[in-house]
């Protein structure tokens, strides 16, 4: 029996227990205000028009800055979850996920994601400028 996995689609800050299949897209390293680094990355699953932004923060960094690379496919689940706020958002999904100490990534082959998203804009939308 498959095992249940969520969408990106289905984050809402009610449930912090998902599973996600997922494809890091993009992913760099940040240093903060107080030198500190922290890495930043969009993830996105089957379902390629969803995309996340997911923060690793300073403690949780030293476990995963080897382990995870871009275009690579991974099963993570146990996240915290949060508003996407702030003046430039790296996604249009309303909330982000951050990694905590009981987060757990398994690297999978998941070939039924995509290696890369395009995001198409409506020329309407770009000439009255609402992209």
């Amino acid at each position: 029996m498959a095992c249940r996995r969520d969408f990106i689609w289905d984050i809402d800050n009610t449930n912090d227990t998902l599973k996600l299949a997922v494809r890091i897209i993009d992913l760099w390293f940040v240093e903060t205000k107080d030198k500190y680094e922290q890495t930043k990355m969009i993830i996105m699953d089957e379902n390629d028009t969803y995309k996340i932004h997911v923060l690793i923060r300073k403690k949780e960094l030293k476990t995963w800055k080897l382990t995870l690379k871009e275009n690579n496919t991974y099963m993570m689940h146990n996240f915290k979850i949060v508003n996407n706020e702030g003046q430039y958002k790296l996604c249009l999904h309303p909330y982000k996920l951050i990694f905590i100490c009981v987060t757990v990534v398994i690297e999978q082959d998941l070939p039924n994601i995509s290696l890369k998203a395009y995001e198409f804009i409506n020329f309407t939308d770009i000439l009255a400028r609402t992209y």
